[in-house]
Formats: structure tokens, sequence, C-alpha cells
């Protein structure tokens, strides 16, 4: 879990990134998390953008 909100992080698509960024990784998927991963699904338009990392997300990131 480390790694996505490292992740998350260094894509710093808004503010739901910067308040993860605030927190740091934690390995926990909490609020932060799911917050941080909606909004880079929205900024990536990967649908749906709930903050699921399914393997819709996983697939893209995989591409990356």
């Amino acid at each position: 879990m480390g790694e996505l909100q490292a992740f998350l992080i260094a894509e710093n698509k808004g503010p739901e990134a910067e308040r993860l960024t605030q927190v740091g990784p934690t390995d926990f998927f909490g609020l932060f998390t799911e917050n941080a991963l909606s909004e880079f699904q929205l900024a990536a338009h990967i649908h749906p953008a709930r903050g699921f990392f399914g393997p819709i997300t996983r697939a893209y990131m995989d591409g990356l």
C-alpha cells in the first residue's frame, strides 16, 4: 500500500493528493488514500473514479 500512496503523492493531481502528502505513506488504505486515488482516476479518465484500486486502475498503472 505504501507504493500506491507514494505514487499518488508523486503524481500530486490535486488537493486530495496534497492531504495524503501531509500524512505521508502509511501502508493503511484509509480515506486519504481513497480520495487521492479517486482524484487520480478522474485526472487519468479512469471510470468509475471511486477510489477503488481494482483491475481497471491496476491495468492502467501497469501500463505506465
